[in-house]
This record gives structure tokens, C-alpha cells and sequence, in this order.
């Protein structure tokens, strides 16, 4: 079986986020519309997550905050302590400035997301999405 990676950027001054999944880095969609991460190295995937959290404004100040193989992975950010007032209106790319990151892990992206929320809802009065990818092993058809 052949390892598939993914990685996920972050620079909490910015709020800028970067991750590996970049059109620049993907196989051809397979025929379900699924695109295919075509890292095959940790260090690949994590490169091209802080390539384009520096490309997205982060600059410097991007650091990975989490990789991942053969798996789906989702992070948010989390700011305020539970219980705390919070608004309803939904955070934009500058809002997720200076939070703390949840990253959840899962067989799906949606798996990934509630396990990333579940986490983020337990320590944070507001959550924003970051992003959502999966590294699957692409030698062979699910």
C-alpha cells in the first residue's frame, strides 16, 4: 500500500491558512469527483501547506499544525472560552486570527469535521471552520 499525505498551515498572526490540497498538487479527479492527493512524502505535503499559507498571507509566521496519511483531517479555529458571549456572525479569513487550532481526524471529511467541532466546542465560545482534506492511498480504487 502507498502513503498518501496531507498537511495542514497556519499563521495565528494573520489568521492565514494553507494547506496541501492545492489544485497544483492533485492527480486528475477520479470518476466519483473525489481529487486525489498526490503527496507521497510527509515533507512534500507539509511544503506545500506553508508554500501556500505564505502565498496566502502568512508570510514567515506560517507553521504546520498538523499532517496526516491515509486519513481525513479537519481543523478550527477557536477563540473565547466556552459559555462566553459570542457572535453569530460567521468568521472570515481575518477572524481566525489568534486562535487556538482543533484539528479532528476521521474516515470522512465529514467525520474529520465533527470530530475538529466536538473538540473546538469544548474549549472555545466560538469556532471557524479552517479546512477540510483527505489523503487517501491512491494506488489503489476505493
Amino acid at each position: 500500500m502507498l502513503k498518501a499525505y496531507g498537511a495542514f498551515a497556519y499563521a495565528p498572526q494573520t489568521g492565514a491558512i494553507g494547506h496541501s490540497n492545492d489544485p497544483r498538487w492533485q492527480l486528475p479527479s477520479q470518476p466519483d469527483g473525489v481529487a486525489t492527493v498526490e503527496h507521497i512524502s510527509k515533507r512534500s505535503a507539509e511544503r506545500a501547506a506553508l508554500d501556500r499559507c505564505a502565498e496566502n498571507g502568512g508570510g514567515k509566521s506560517c507553521k504546520i499544525i498538523a499532517n496526516y496519511h491515509n486519513e481525513c483531517a479537519a481543523f478550527m479555529i477557536g477563540t473565547g472560552t466556552p459559555g462566553a458571549a459570542s457572535t453569530t456572525a460567521p468568521a472570515g479569513a481575518g477572524e481566525l486570527s489568534g486562535g487556538r487550532v482543533h484539528v479532528g481526524r476521521g474516515a470522512s471529511k465529514i467525520d474529520a469535521q465533527r470530530a475538529s467541532q466536538a473538540l473546538c466546542s469544548a474549549e472555545s465560545a466560538q469556532c471557524a471552520p479552517g479546512w477540510a482534506d483527505c489523503a487517501k492511498d491512491f494506488s489503489t480504487k476505493d
